[in-house]
């Protein structure tokens, strides 16, 4: 059976992305998020994800894009997994967890 993984690009994220991601994982989503070049002030709601949540973080050094950030998501889904599925949705609450 494949994994599911839900990638989450986010620049600036508000801290309800937080209870996002532990929602997804109760629902047994593996969940990436890449920090699209945030910088310093998020730094610490990205470590209160890896603290809190099992998220596997990516970390950008400087705003690349939606696009970008990705790439940068699945090219390290590759690494972890042949044999996968993926979800994306934006980190500013946009989508819901009936959307995934």
């Amino acid at each position: 059976m494949k994994k599911r993984y839900v990638l989450i690009p986010a620049y600036k994220p508000e801290e309800t992305l937080l209870s996002f991601i532990q929602a997804l994982e109760e629902r047994n989503l593996r969940v990436i998020v890449v920090n699209d070049g945030s910088g310093e002030e998020y730094l610490p709601l990205f470590q209160k994800m890896e603290d809190n949540t099992g998220v596997n973080l990516i970390q950008l050094e400087q705003n690349r894009g939606k696009g970008a950030a990705l790439k940068a998501g699945l090219s390290y889904l590759q690494t972890l997994d042949e044999n996968f599925q993926i979800i994306t949705v934006d980190a500013d609450g946009q989508h819901s967890l009936q959307d995934t």
